[in-house]
């Protein structure tokens, strides 16, 4: 099962992914966090250690800034996975890349990572920020990110057998295909 969980900064997505993981983890079920950021400053390096000391001991952390679908196939069948966050992965690939053609093929990994979780039967909570209902971002690499990352979150969305919208931390269920 994949959820794909988004919103704006700090609505609660990435504490709801957490809370939906350890409820469906149960105390058998490995609990694995992806996390894609990149420590490039010392905010950054701050917040990450912050994010790491806020997860209970359960969670295993795996960190991956770009290669997000090999990640998953390394873990192991059955597992629960929140990855945490598309936004950054995005971020990470745009500021790398800044092709469209390299872009393309780097959000492939998407779909394999869509397939890796679906093959192995994790049950996946994916977070990713909402960047359309802000204003159109000024400069070209903004709006290259912007169209990256929506073209993306559509696909997860379309993908996901349930959608939720986190608005001020409570959530909007906005797609429940969920299996019985």
């Amino acid at each position: 099962m994949i959820t794909f969980i988004t919103g704006g900064v700090k609505s609660g997505k990435s504490d709801y992914a957490l809370a939906r993981g350890e409820r469906c983890g149960g105390k058998n079920r490995p609990l694995y966090f992806l996390a894609t950021a990149l420590p490039r400053d010392p905010e950054t390096i701050k917040r990450i250690e912050a994010h790491r000391k806020s997860r209970k001991e359960r969670w295993r952390t795996v960190e991956e800034p770009e290669l997000i679908d090999r990640a998953v196939e390394k873990l192991p069948a059955g597992s629960v996975v929140v990855v945490d966050c598309v936004t950054l992965w995005a971020g990470n690939i745009v500021c790398r890349y800044r092709s469209q053609k390299k872009m393309r093929e780097a959000a492939g990994r998407i779909k394999n990572m869509i397939g890796g979780i679906r093959k192995a039967g994790h049950t996946a909570f994916i977070v990713s920020n909402e960047v359309g209902s802000g204003i159109i971002p000024a400069s070209r690499l903004g709006r290259v990110y912007c169209d990256f990352l929506g073209k993306i979150n559509r696909e997860l969305a379309a993908a996901a057998d349930e959608a939720v919208l986190m608005v001020s931390g409570v959530a909007v269920k906005i797609k429940n295909r969920r299996k019985k």
